[in-house]
């Protein structure tokens, strides 16, 4: 099921939220300007703040859609969006290593200031969690900055399960495995 970047179909909802796959920027001007303001709003130091450097995104310099672009190429994405508002909310991101397996996939999840303290993030893991349920030898890895404890609690919460002894200095491991859920 999941042999490249783009064919995990990322497509659940949840109570509050949808979330829907983005394959490729859009071609429509006034859709790709709408974008890369909603993507400004999210993309702020404090919340690059804990993500690695390869992630990271010059608020004064760079472009946003570029910066989901350069992420297109790599990875999965799905936009996260608001289910009563349709207002984009943050950004999910799997991505599987070169020569990994095809079931191996590292996840990234991104929530603008705006939307922490909601919930938004636990409730988003859940439904990617269900949506992937039932897929054997399916399993998630998420990398975390000890800096930043909220986000290991959410994978905690969600039944994710920290891996001892593999992690560089700063960053813990955590784990999903769809076969063990």
């Amino acid at each position: 099921m999941m042999q490249g970047r783009r064919d995990l179909d990322i497509r659940f909802e949840t109570e509050r939220l949808a979330v829907r796959p983005c394959a490729a920027l859009p071609e429509e001007p006034a859709a790709s300007d709408r974008l890369e303001g909603d993507l400004r709003k999210i993309l702020t130091p404090a919340v690059l703040a804990h993500l690695p450097g390869a992630l990271q995104f010059e608020v004064e310099t760079d472009r946003a859609l570029s910066w989901l672009e350069a992420r297109l190429a790599e990875s999965a994405i799905a936009l996260v969006y608001e289910a009563g508002t349709g207002g984009l909310l943050g950004v999910l991101i799997l991505a599987r290593a070169p020569g990994s397996d095809a079931t191996e996939v590292h996840l990234g999840y991104l929530f603008g200031e705006f939307a922490w303290g909601r919930g938004y993030a636990t409730e988003l893991l859940r439904g990617l969690v269900e949506h992937l349920r039932g897929r054997p030898g399916t399993k998630l890895w998420a990398g975390v900055d000890q800096a930043n404890p909220a986000s290991a609690r959410v994978l905690e919460k969600v039944g994710f399960t920290k891996v001892d002894g593999s992690a560089p200095p700063g960053t813990e491991f955590y784990v999903w495995d769809a076969g063990a859920a």
